[in-house]
């Protein structure tokens, strides 16, 4: 599945001045591709300076071919049996299909190798046994039903074959046949767990990745080899007990995997039989509940054996693997910045966009910009256009790009965490290790028509440099990985558009900075909003379990809330008592896409203490203009809440108002579905405000709750309303100089 447009990513997202960058680029056609190294200076939409990037003199620039490259996906599993099984042998597992079961052929497990194997699997719903004889091929007569566990057998006996399908759940029909071979079989020691041979394999741990053939869709608990034939009797009893144990079993287990994360998503999995372990590929999804899930707990790490399972998809990815183009060091002296490798052949250009971060101990300017990666992470090669219609929103500014639409169907490009697998399944993890169509710094969001994810941070760079206020540029992956150290040396600490994702530690690090006497911005909308776990520091990879409330996409499974990550509770923050406005006063109110509003100000604002905020601002309302939708609230908006946790001093300096019916209620929040009482046009509470106050070590926050604000601080020239509140905040709270740009 060779990508159609000239695509490319970088082995991470954000460096150290002087590290290596690796850079893996695919072709739709053998070409000559220009790889150089430049700085993003503005905006997809700066008039006249559209998307402008600054080349770096780099000596690792080059020329070089590039070609098509294909990706890994689909997860599997690969295993050693202890010795090779002889003439007589039963293969299965517990296997449950949610929604379709797949009319393709599909492998469950197979033994053997790519000449000599038995493969037990589904085609057209049916249980399927097949051998390398060619007589070899048995069905079950009845379709499998979705949304059932069945213990799923096929046994070979010298000359004869079998197939099971027995179900464990009341209510589902069992079945099974039987066949007869031409000889006897004879095969090998090699296990494949939801896909077949011939495998590519690359790598341990939990991003192992690679790729089979006849990947599963289906969630399989307790795969076996047995040396011997289960009685019919045997396989009642196995299925009635719905786990595996081999202290239980009548005949030797040459292999069976029990597929509960013990470590966490270390992507190995136990094989109770002895001998080695088995590896998982491509990040199947495990903390999910198997046969004998008894529903008193929602916990995996409290049951082991009733998660004994991984839901396998064809769509999985925890690397694209691709063949890497070029390997270069970035400059020991490159300044902190938003940067890209620009990849050019004669008729296409990508730009691969990456930060560079100051190292520890490296010189600070007095701002810092906090890049939120995890966020777009999330919503990395997002397909939601696909069947939604304008009416949802009121209207399609755009059509999706060129890019958009290539990535749909194309599983090197992996998947979002707001799509669903083909079964419906959410997509819990999100890899780097891909091609990002929609993390570019010239990429148009087709719900809004502008900036948004990187490129929406675009804005807010550019009007930084705009106003002449340096500031360096991080990413939440820092935040994370490196904590509140890494943040002392800055005296503002100013958020991306859009920081939805945040992981406990990130969270940690902003508290504590903001407590010890550091100076917060938040200028965006929907921030710190969903518990986000790090199964991968590198490549980095991110995991999200929604649970069942909030505005999720999709709903988790039940028993599936739980990060393997970490072993807690997924969803929302503010269902684990971390509401965004216990830490910048505002938290998620709403969202929308039928137009941006601007703010009024409150009786409060004009309180003579608070005058050094509106210095130079004579504008009202603020912000009836801007880049996102007209106006420099919408989008997605938070406001106060002291209820769930705006802190009492909080000072709410103002608000908008006015949003439409195509802005509704967070659903956290909505308790009842009454006609004519949801909607912007309707509901008080769907508004946006800004807010200041205060910490008691000398700290401050001032939040905007809205992604389109960052989208207002350009208009003009930069001399606005919008532009002038929030630098004169900025200003102040680094300590400088409004007139002069001198630090204080």
């Amino acid at each position: 599945m060779i990508p159609s447009i000239l695509t490319s990513y970088t082995d991470r997202l954000s460096y150290f001045p002087g590290d290596p960058i690796r850079v893996y680029v695919s072709s739709p056609t053998r070409a000559q591709a220009s790889i150089a190294l430049v700085h993003l200076d503005t905006a997809l939409d700066s008039p006249g300076r559209e998307g402008q990037t600054t080349e770096i003199t780099w000596p690792d620039a080059t020329t070089l071919t590039v070609d098509g490259q294909d990706g890994h996906f689909g997860g599997f599993m690969t295993g050693t049996l202890r010795t090779a099984p002889g003439a007589r042998l039963t293969i299965g597992a517990f296997v449950r299909f949610d929604g379709q079961v797949g009319s393709t052929p599909q492998s469950i497990v197979t033994v053997g190798d790519e000449q000599r194997l038995v493969t037990l699997g589904v085609e057209d719903s049916r249980v399927v046994l097949k051998t390398h004889d060619p007589a070899g091929t048995l069905s079950s007569p009845e379709p499998l039903e979705p949304n059932a566990w069945y213990l799923l057998v096929g046994i070979v006996d010298d000359d004869r074959t079998q197939v099971h399908a027995i179900a464990v759940e009341g209510g589902v029909e069992s079945s099974s046949a039987s066949g007869h071979l031409a000889g006897s079989v004879s095969i090998g020691d090699q296990v494949v767990v939801a896909g077949a041979f011939p495998i590519v394999t690359h790598g341990t741990g939990p991003t192992a990745h690679g790729r089979a053939t006849a990947n599963l869709t289906a969630t399989i608990s307790w795969p076996f080899v047995a040396d011997g034939v289960l009685s019919p009797q045997q396989l009642r009893t196995l299925a009635r007990q719905r786990t595996l144990d081999p202290a239980d079993s009548e005949v030797e287990l040459l292999g069976a995997w029990d597929l509960f994360p013990a470590s966490g998503e270390d992507g190995v999995a136990t094989n109770i039989a002895g001998g080695t372990s088995g590896q998982l590929y491509n990040l199947p999804t495990r903390g999910v509940p198997g046969p004998n899930w008894q529903r008193r707990t929602t916990r995996f790490i409290e049951a082991p054996t009733e998660y004994s399972a991984a839901h396998f998809h064809e769509t999985d990815l925890s690397d694209s693997g691709w063949t890497e183009t070029l390997t270069g060091a970035l400059p020991a002296d490159l300044p902190s910045g938003a940067y890209a490798l620009r990849i050019a052949t004669e008729h296409a250009v990508d730009f691969v966009p990456f930060v560079v971060a100051p190292a520890p101990g490296d010189t600070r300017k007095p701002v810092v910009v906090v890049v939120p990666t995890f966020t777009y992470l999330s919503y990395a090669n997002e397909s939601l256009f696909e069947g939604m219609a304008p009416s949802v929103t009121g209207h399609f500014t755009t059509e999706p790009g060129e890019a958009d639409l290539a990535h749909v169907g194309n599983g090197t490009f992996g998947l979002s965490q707001y799509d669903t697998h083909p079964d419906g399944h959410g997509v819990v993890y999100s890899s780097a290790a891909r091609p990002i169509v929609n993390t570019r710094h010239d990429y148009r969001m087709w719900l809004s028509d502008s900036g948004r994810g990187f490129s929406a941070e675009m804005y807010l760079l550019e009007w930084l440099a705009s106003v002449g206020i340096e500031f360096d540029v991080i990413t939440d992956f820092e935040l994370h990985k490196l904590g509140t150290d890494y943040l002392r040396g800055w005296k503002v600490v100013v958020t991306g558009a859009h920081p939805e994702y945040y992981s406990s530690e990130m969270l940690d690090a902003l508290e504590q900075y903001r407590d010890s006497g550091g100076r917060m911005v938040y200028i965006g909308g929907n921030g710190f909003y969903w518990v986000t776990g790090v199964v991968s520091e590198s490549p980095l990879v991110v995991e999200v379990r929604r649970g069942f409330a909030g505005i999720t996409a999709w709903k988790s499974r039940p028993g599936e809330t739980h990060l393997v990550s970490t072993g807690l509770l997924g969803g929302a923050w503010r269902h684990r008592g971390r509401e965004p406005q216990r830490l910048v006063g505002i938290g998620m109110a709403a969202q929308g896409w039928g137009g941006s509003q601007p703010y009024w100000r409150t009786d409060a604002s004009f309180a003579p203490e608070l005058a050094w905020i509106f210095e130079g601002v004579d504008e009202e309302p603020l912000g009836n203009y801007g880049r996102v939708m007209g106006g420099a609230a919408g989008d997605e908006l938070d406001r106060a809440d002291p209820v769930l946790g705006t802190p009492a001093n909080a000072i709410i300096l103002a608000a908008s108002r006015d949003h439409g019916r195509t802005y509704q209620r967070d659903a956290s929040e909505v308790a009842f579905i009454l006609d004519g009482q949801h909607g912007g046009d309707v509901d008080p509470e769907v508004h946006s405000d800004i807010v200041y106050f205060e910490t008691s070590q000398g700290g401050a926050v001032f939040a905007a709750g809205s992604i389109a604000y960052s989208g207002a601080l350009l208009e003009n020239n930069s001399n606005n309303g919008i532009s002038r509140m929030t630098e004169n905040v900025v200003r102040r709270f680094a300590e400088i100089d409004t007139m002069e740009g001198t630090t204080a």
